[in-house]
C-alpha cells in the first residue's frame, strides 16, 4: 500500500484477494518475486505473460528500506528474469518510475487507451479527464554501447 498511497493517480485499490486469484487464472503465465531480508517482506513484484510479452504488473516495496537499498531496481530485475523464464520477447514495465527503467534499458513505446461508458454522455468527460492526465517524457539512457 506504501506504493499505492505515493501514487498521484489512484483509480482503485485491489482487494486482498484479487492475486490470489489472478494467480489461480493465470496458473503457468503468473509470477510473483519478494525480495526480503532477515524473514522480512522488503518489496514483491508480479509478473504476468500475454503471449510473447511479459507485463511488470503490481509492484509494492518498503520506501524505507528502499532509501538504503535498492529494492525497486532488484524488483525490476526479477520482471526480467521472469520474462526470461517465461521465454517471453518483451517486457512491458509501465509508464511509472521512468529512470530505473531507462536505466536497464527499457525505450518507450507509444499506446492508447480505448474507453467507452455505458451513458454516452458520459463519455466526453471521461475522454477529456484521461486527456488532462500529464505524464513526464521518459529520460534517454544507452545502458547498452
Amino acid at each position: 500500500m506504501q506504493v499505492h498511497g505515493n501514487a498521484r493517480l489512484r483509480l482503485v485499490t485491489i482487494p486482498a484477494g484479487y492475486l490470489p486469484a489472478l494467480a489461480a487464472i493465470a496458473r503457468d503465465r503468473f509470477r510473483c518475486s519478494v525480495v526480503e531480508r532477515e524473514g522480512r517482506l522488503l518489496g514483491f513484484v508480479t509478473t504476468v505473460q500475454d503471449h510473447d510479452t511479459a507485463v511488470g504488473y503490481l509492484i509494492g516495496f518498503d520506501r524505507e528500506s528502499s532509501a538504503s537499498i535498492p529494492i525497486y531496481l532488484r524488483l525490476l530485475h526479477a520482471v526480467v528474469s521472469d520474462a526470461l523464464e517465461l521465454g517471453c520477447q518483451r517486457i512491458s514495465f509501465g509508464r511509472t518510475a521512468l529512470e530505473p527503467k531507462a536505466r536497464l534499458g527499457a525505450k518507450p513505446q507509444s499506446f492508447r487507451v480505448w474507453i467507452r461508458h455505458r451513458q454516452p454522455v458520459l463519455n466526453l468527460f471521461v475522454g477529456n479527464l484521461l486527456r488532462s492526465v500529464s505524464h513526464e517524457e521518459p529520460p534517454e539512457r544507452h545502458p547498452f554501447k
